[in-house]
């Protein structure tokens, strides 16, 4: 009997703890690290149903109180599965975007900006706001959350 070669030999030796591997170690379990994923910031932050006073007040009267709009997305894809959030801070208006689960906010709110500003996304105001769309545009660069102790407010 003729013995393989010092390659063979090892190619079957690598194949043998290979297959030994497969056999005792478990598999990893996908599904439950999908589930202990930490909750966006978008599902952390504070909100609730807007009044009728709440909804036509204007945004400095608003962050008096520490309260913020939610700015509702359309578009075809639905893309953005976080939050758009306008307030006013005492000194001037803010624009934030709370990431949705599994996002990137600095390409999100990259993208959101391009397509706001292209019009390939549309933005549903609050009444008494004018065009929210071109005002969101000339705001600097959004924030990643809001300031503690604030609430978005949503509509009904």
């Amino acid at each position: 009997m003729r013995l393989p070669s010092p390659a063979r030999l090892g190619i079957w030796i690598f194949m043998f703890i290979l297959l030994m591997i497969l056999v005792f170690v478990p598999a990893p379990d996908w599904d439950a690290e999908s589930t202990d994923a930490a909750p966006s910031v978008a599902e952390t932050t504070p909100s609730r149903k807007a009044t009728p006073e709440e909804i036509s007040s204007s945004i400095e009267e608003l962050g008096k109180h520490k309260l913020a709009k939610q700015i509702y997305l359309l578009g075809n894809h639905q893309e953005f599965k976080g939050v758009l959030v306008w307030w006013h801070d005492g000194k001037e208006e803010r624009l934030s975007y709370l990431c949705g689960p599994g996002e990137n906010w600095s390409t999100s709110s990259i993208k959101l900006l391009r397509a706001l500003s292209l019009k390939k996304v549309y933005c549903i105001s609050y009444e008494g706001d004018g065009d929210i769309a071109q005002r969101l545009t000339d705001l600097p660069q959004p924030y990643d959350r809001l300031l503690d102790g604030w609430t978005i407010l949503t509509r009904h």
